[in-house]
């Protein structure tokens, strides 16, 4: 699958909401005790597989994709993927881990207790697992090139060493940050834009607010923070004007006077999100956070963003 249409009618998007109904209705929607019925019931264990199985693919396909979002994705998709992400995606998880080791996924520490790992200790794990890997290649291609090239042909050896040039020039670029570049690409919250909301933002519009919203991640993600929170701040204001149809002079009126807002957005993690943005625009050394918990709270201000404009509520028929 190269590419991913959230529709109602894309195979993945079908094959998982098959998945993902089948087994909530298996469990009666009660996925707390996912992992141990599933240890102990063998049908179950496979459903959850499947559903597994189903998201991987989803997930894989929006990695793969050149945008971190896509658009226009039906909203029934876009509740079933956000409910099993709360409420499935750790159990299921686990039931994989278990299919696969025999023993369920907590990691024994020093000090004898048991502490489940955090998914940004996972990916900053996998990062640098993958960025290690990574030299490792360039570093066996360009030794391969190099020492053996009469049993290449000389232009391939030529297109490999300049391939490893260029990547010499990418690391030079990024440091020794690439794991964090990686890491940061597996973290960034895929944004799932309703119809209602991309019909407003056509694709022509250089300046819309998918753009910016695309701006902002890729900033993130290529180790420029503050340029991300810049974006974020527009972004907030131009989805509480348009789609939410919240009035004021600024910002701050904005937030005050939105009338509706979706369960798991509230006006205080909006005035957060202004403030930490505030802070960094204007240079607020003392109140801006050391790298690592900036990176952090970058990506709750994301999921923040994520949820707002998911749902963004549809605009009534005039009378």
């Amino acid at each position: 699958m190269n590419t991913l249409n959230t529709g109602k009618d894309d195979p993945a998007v079908i094959r998982f909401m098959t998945a993902f109904h089948t087994l909530r209705d298996r469990i009666d929607d009660e996925p707390q005790g996912l992992l141990n019925l599933g240890i102990e019931n063998g049908s179950v264990m496979e459903l959850a597989l499947v559903l597994a199985d189903a998201a991987k693919a989803l997930n894989d396909a929006e990695r793969r994709e050149p945008r971190i979002f896509t658009a226009p994705a039906d909203m029934k998709f876009i509740d079933a993927w956000r409910d099993f992400e709360r409420r499935y995606a750790k159990p299921v998880s686990d039931l994989g881990f278990y299919n696969i080791v025999g023993w369920r996924p907590n990691e024994i520490w020093k000090d004898g207790k048991e502490r489940s790992v955090g998914q940004y200790e996972i990916e900053a794990t996998s990062a640098q697992v993958d960025a290690r890997s990574l030299n490792t290649a360039m570093d066996f291609a360009f030794q391969q090139a190099s020492e053996e090239p009469l049993a290449l042909d000389e232009d391939f050896v030529e297109e490999v060493l300049d391939g490893v040039k260029a990547w010499e020039k990418i690391a030079a670029q990024f440091g020794s940050d690439v794991a964090g570049v990686l890491r940061r690409r597996a973290l960034v919250p895929f944004v799932l834009i309703p119809r209602h909301v991309s019909s407003h933002h056509g694709e022509g519009e250089k300046l819309s607010l998918l753009t910016h919203l695309e701006q902002a991640q890729t900033a993130f993600i290529c180790g420029a923070p503050f340029a991300a929170v810049a974006l974020m701040r527009s972004i907030l204001e131009v989805t509480l004007r348009e789609h939410y149809r919240s009035e004021g002079k600024d910002l701050y009126e904005l937030i005050n006077n939105c009338k509706t807002l979706p369960p798991s957005v509230s006006k205080e993690t909006l005035r957060r999100l202004k403030w930490f943005a505030n802070d960094i625009l204007h240079f607020n050394k003392e109140k801006v956070s050391m790298p690592d918990d900036l990176e952090k709270d970058l990506l709750e201000h994301f999921f923040v963003l994520r949820a707002l404009i998911e749902g963004a509520p549809e605009k009534k028929p005039s009378a």
